[in-house]
C-alpha cells in the first residue's frame, strides 16, 4: 500500500510497504545524501545497483536500521508537519523486511569532471565535481577489492594498485566517457597513469625483506615496529657512530637509509590495510 506522498523543499518522498520490503523513493537532496553517507558508513550488509540501494536484513545492523527508518520518519513528518505515531511504529515494525532506497540520481544530460591524481606510486585518488552519490557508488562499484579511503565533501575515493588485474580496471576506466549513464570528463596527467598502470607492483618480498632489515615479525604491533625502527636509526646514523674510516662512515650511510625505506614501506602497508 502507498502510505505517503509529499514535497519537501525539492525532495519528493514516497513510502511503499509492500509485503515483502519497504521502498524508500526519493530525489537527491542534502537530507538523502547524509542518509546514503550513513548506510555507506555504517551498514554492514548492504547491495548496490544502479538506480537502487537494497539492505537485506542483518542481525547486526537491527540497531541502525531501526535509527534509519525513525530518521526517515523524522523527515516524513517535518514534511508534512504532522506527527503520526502509528505509522512510525508501523515502519519500525517492518525492520526486519528488506529497505530498497532508490530515486536519489542527479540528471544524466549533465557532465561530470573526474580528477585522478597518483599518489605515492601506487593509489590512485578519484575526486568528483559536481557531487553525485550515483556516480560515486558506480566508482566504488568498479573499483571493488582495491578501495582504500572514501571521504564525502567533497566526494573522494582513494585506490590501491597492486595486481596486473587492477591496471587493467585503472585502463579501461580512464578510456571510458561515460559511468551508468552519466557523461564523464577525465582530468590527469598522462605521464603519471602511465607509469602507474605500467610499473610492476610491489611485490610482498620486498615487504618481507624490510621486515628482515628491521628484525621483527610482521605481526608486531606498529608501535613496537616504530620503537624498532627508532632504535636501528639511532645505531646507524652516520653523524652518531664513532668511527672515522671512510669507508665505514659510507657503511653506515647506506644501512641507515636502507633501515628508513624499509620503516616507510611498512608503514604504508600498514596505513592502506587500516584505513
Amino acid at each position: 500500500m502507498l502510505i505517503s506522498l509529499y514535497y519537501l523543499r525539492e525532495l519528493i518522498m514516497q513510502v511503499l510497504m509492500a509485503t515483502n520490503e519497504t521502498l524508500i523513493k526519493f530525489d537527491s537532496t542534502d537530507n538523502v545524501q547524509q542518509i546514503i553517507r550513513f548506510i555507506d558508513s555504517k551498514f554492514l550488509q548492504k547491495k548496490l545497483y544502479d538506480s537502487s540501494i537494497i539492505l537485506p536484513y542483518c542481525d547486526d545492523d537491527y540497531h541502525k536500521r531501526v535509527f534509519l527508518l525513525k530518521w526517515i520518519y523524522n523527515i516524513y513528518s517535518k514534511g508534512v508537519q504532522i506527527d503520526i505515531p502509528s505509522l512510525k511504529k508501523l515502519l519500525v515494525k517492518r525492520v526486519k523486511k528488506p529497505i530498497r532506497l532508490v530515486g536519489f540520481i542527479n540528471p544524466v544530460n549533465r557532465l561530470f569532471y573526474l580528477h585522478l591524481k597518483v599518489i605515492n606510486c601506487n593509489y590512485l585518488n578519484i575526486d568528483i565535481s559536481p557531487d553525485n552519490l550515483h556516480l560515486f557508488f558506480a566508482i566504488k562499484k568498479h573499483f571493488t577489492g582495491c578501495v582504500v579511503s572514501t571521504t564525502y565533501s567533497p566526494l573522494a575515493i582513494s585506490i590501491k594498485i597492486e595486481t596486473m588485474e587492477d591496471k587493467i580496471r585503472v585502463r579501461e576506466f580512464i578510456d571510458r566517457r561515460d559511468i551508468s549513464s552519466f557523461k564523464i570528463e577525465l582530468l590527469y596527467n598522462r605521464d603519471e597513469i602511465e607509469s602507474l598502470i605500467s610499473a610492476p607492483p610491489r611485490e610482498d618480498e620486498n615487504l618481507s625483506k624490510a621486515y628482515e632489515l628491521l628484525m621483527i615479525t610482521s605481526d608486531a604491533p606498529f608501535q613496537h615496529i616504530k620503537k624498532q625502527y627508532k632504535s636501528l636509526a639511532k645505531q646507524y646514523h652516520p653523524d652518531t657512530v664513532k668511527v672515522s674510516n671512510e669507508f665505514q662512515i659510507n657503511s653506515y650511510t647506506k644501512k641507515f637509509q636502507s633501515i628508513q625505506s624499509a620503516y616507510e614501506l611498512i608503514k604504508l602497508d600498514r596505513l592502506s590495510t587500516n584505513i
